[in-house]
This record gives structure tokens, sequence and C-alpha cells, in this order.
């Protein structure tokens, strides 16, 4: 046996992490894979209703299937087994560059973009460095600068405004850009898990200030093709070349329907930021199968058009039903993402009954922000599920 406790003999910061853990609201006891089947035999559940994963109900797009269809798949993947990808990912980054119309070596790929905000925080918070976090927020940006020992602050969007973003955070934001000298300023647009989209002239007020001040913008676009538009992307893009301070996050587990082939990435137009986060990224981050995959949902945006599309009309007659449901109260969202509540139960209480019917929510009432709010997360479904939904809400 060891002379000392190994928890001693790690570095300070993992110390601090594991005694002060941030929570989300996926733990890591949460078994992801089998929670589904447990509950479908301790409840003896015909159907699961996932409402708590944020991907596109539609799943991925038919071109995949086609393509594969077309393909000898088999053949192509054994002989595939035996090299390792492409780790520049040529093909991938030039579709994203004619999409994003940036530079191909402006893109970083990463294994998720939690793999790229592990990154982000690694090569630039220190011990005890500030991070700026507009709250509720993406519980994992608060996790992994924590991990790095470095401390909040936080601007809280408020309730009666339905947690958008005004002028007056805008306001908050630039004095604490000025007067605490924030390291990073998260963003998610739109922002996660309210759904509200972030206007760019607000942003860009932040960037301004805050690229004079020494402090790197993040934004999370993980939801950005809903509240893109059909000829004009509603993104921060169009700043990567303006600013050397902002990185911009996409990936294609959302609207893409692909959570499982774990693309996500970035664009920076800071040489130096690109290179630092290679020093930290996976060399070989996803598979051949992967990136194979990856490249064509990329090419078809028709499919994205339409699951944006078919999202709108299936939310609004959705929150039309909810309207009829006095016990709820809802905020409006732009994406496939929204914050439901009863007004006389708790999260955990919904949480508990609702499971027994077989529909899987995201509990957020812990996240900071959100704390105490009794809110849960719903993702949009087709009009069957949201149906069954809604049947199950009534009888809470």
């Amino acid at each position: 046996m060891m002379k000392s406790s190994t928890k001693s003999l790690l570095n300070i910061n993992t110390q601090l992490s594991l005694s002060n853990r941030v929570v989300s609201y996926l733990g890591d006891d949460d078994d992801e894979f089998n929670k589904y089947g447990d509950a479908a035999e301790k409840f003896n559940l015909k159907n699961i209703y996932k409402f708590d994963i944020g991907r596109n109900c539609d799943g991925f797009s038919p071109l995949i299937e086609g393509v594969m269809n077309m393909t000898n798949l088999s053949e192509e993947a054994i002989k595939n087994l035996v090299d390792y990808p492409d780790n520049h990912y040529r093909l991938l980054k030039s579709y994203l560059s004619k999409l994003y119309k940036i530079k191909p070596e402006s893109f970083v790929m990463g294994t998720g973009l939690e793999n790229i905000i592990d990154i982000l925080t690694r090569i630039l918070l220190s011990e005890n460095d500030r991070y700026l976090l507009p709250v509720p927020n993406f519980s994992l940006f608060e996790e992994f600068s924590s991990r790095a020992g470095a401390k909040p602050i936080f601007v809280y969007l408020k309730k009666e405004d339905d947690y958008q973003w005004t002028s007056a955070t805008t306001d908050k934001l630039i004095y604490s850009i000025k007067h605490d000298s924030p390291k990073i300023l998260w963003i998610s647009n739109p922002i996660n898990p309210v759904g509200q989209l972030i206007s760019s002239d607000e942003i860009e007020k932040v960037l301004k200030v805050a690229e004079q001040n020494n402090c790197f913008v993040i934004l999370d676009e993980a939801y950005g093709e809903y509240t893109d538009q059909d000829n004009s992307l509603a993104n921060g893009y169009d700043l990567v070349e303006k600013y050397s301070n902002v990185i911009i996050l996409r990936t294609l587990s959302k609207i893409y329907g692909l959570p499982s082939i774990r693309i996500g990435y970035l664009a920076c137009n800071n040489p130096t930021i690109i290179d630092a986060i290679k020093l930290y990224r996976q060399y070989f981050p996803f598979s051949w199968y992967s990136l194979y995959v990856g490249q064509i949902a990329i090419i078809d945006q028709e499919y994205v058009s339409l699951s944006r599309r078919l999202n709108i009309e299936r939310k609004t007659r959705l929150f039309k039903k909810l309207d009829k449901l006095s016990n709820f109260e809802y905020i409006k969202s732009q994406t496939s993402v929204f914050l439901l509540k009863n007004k006389n139960l708790s999260a955990e209480e919904m949480e508990s009954k609702l499971i027994r019917k077989g529909i899987f929510i995201a509990n957020h009432n812990a996240i900071s922000g959100l704390k105490g709010e009794n809110f849960i997360r719903i993702t949009v479904q087709d009009d069957e599920n949201n149906n069954y939904l809604i049947d199950e809400l009534k009888k809470l």
C-alpha cells in the first residue's frame, strides 16, 4: 500500500476539482446507455420517449443511408480498419470552409464539443484566473473551467426577462471585462438550455471591449443551425475574420442527428490559439467511419433546412397545447429545446412521475442560474410523441 493517499499525490487542480464538482444534469454515475432499459424493466414500459436528448428527433440525413447503400460499406470499412484516418480532415474542412466562407485552416476538429471545451480551458486558464459566465448556460463551461482552478464571475439572466440577453446584460459583461480582467467569456448562442438567440450587435459590442482587454470570447453555437436561415447563417462566423479573440464552436450532434460520431469543431483566426489547441488535441480524435459520415452530413444542407422548418412547425403546435395547461409555465425557445415547470411540483417530482410513463427529461433544477426554479428541459419531438407528453402532463 502507498504511504500517502492517492488523492494527495494528484496535482492540485485535480484535487480541488474532485472536492468541488460542478453540478450538471448529467452525473458521472448516470448510465446513459442503460438507463432507458433499466426504467423499461422497472416500470414495465413498452415505449421510451427521449425528451432529454438535445438531438434531431428525425435522426440524420437520408443522404447518409443512401450513400452507404450505394457503397460496399463493409468492404470500405475493412480496408480502412488497418489504416489511421486522415488527421488533417482536408475534405471535411473544405466543406466547412465553403459553408461558412472562412479559410479551411481556421478549423480544428475535436471529439465532441466537450473535448474542445476541455482543451480551451487547459490552454487559456490557470489557477485563480477568472472567467465570465452569463447564467443559465451550458454546465460544462463551469465544470471544465473549475478543473483548471479558475474562479467564476456570474452574470445572472433574469427570469422576468425569460432569461434573455438584454442590453443590461451587455453592460454588465462589459463592466466586468474592464474591471475584473476575466481570461474567458463563455457564451452559448442560442443560449443553452433556454433556447434564446442573442443579437449579433450585442455580442459584437462585448467582443470589441474583450479584445481590448485580453479576454477571449468563446461562442458555443451547438444549436446554431436552428436559428440560421436557409439563405443566411445567424451565427458568429462572420466575426472570426474580424477579431483575434473570438472562438466559435459547432457540432454534428444536434440538428444533424449524429451524436454517436462525436464530431465537434471550432473556428478561430488566431494562429497562436490554433497551434496551442493542436498541442492538446488528440492526434486522431475520431474514426474513419465518423469522418466518412460527417462529410456526407455537411453536404446535405437541404436536410438541415427541412429539419429547421419541421422543428418550428411542431414546436408551434406543442406550445399552443401547453398554453392550455394552467398549472404549467414554459419559456418559448428558438431552438429544439425549452424549459418547462409545473407550478405545484418540484422538478424532481416531475421527473419521477414522468419516468414511470416512459418519458425522460433533463432536470435543470441544480444548474447555475436556475437553482431552485424547478425547470426541466424538454426537447421537441414529432407530433405523436409531443401529444403523448401533453396527455401525461395533463395528469400531473
